[in-house]
């Protein structure tokens, strides 16, 4: 395969995924950058700016993890019930597909 067709695929791939995605995902995915994981402070934000409540948003990001653009967290851990999710290093490259830096959503 050539450099050229690389590239090709990757924005295939990602012109893909990001028609599977509704605004509403988009902004949800964001701001999980954001944040690096959907903590109260998350859930607060997306309230406030999409007034999406929390158990919904969490059905959102379970939705949104067919794209490999989040995951949640599994494992066994002290405490942990489960509902935490975080964007991968594909969202991150994608971000910097479409022009947008780290820098730039980690200030947002």
């Amino acid at each position: 395969m050539l450099a050229g067709d690389r590239d090709i695929d990757l924005y295939e791939e990602n012109l893909k995924r990001l028609e599977e995605l509704s605004i509403r995902e988009i902004t949800i995915l964001a701001k999980l950058h954001q944040y690096k994981y959907n903590n109260e402070a998350f859930y607060e934000d997306i309230r406030k700016d999409c007034g999406i409540e929390k158990d919904e948003v969490k059905n959102i990001l379970s939705a949104v993890t067919r794209t490999g653009f989040c995951k949640e967290k599994v494992g066994a851990y002290l405490g942990y019930e489960g509902d935490v999710y975080y964007t991968t290093s594909l969202f991150e490259s994608f971000l910097k597909c479409i022009g947008v830096c780290a820098e730039e959503t980690e200030n947002s």
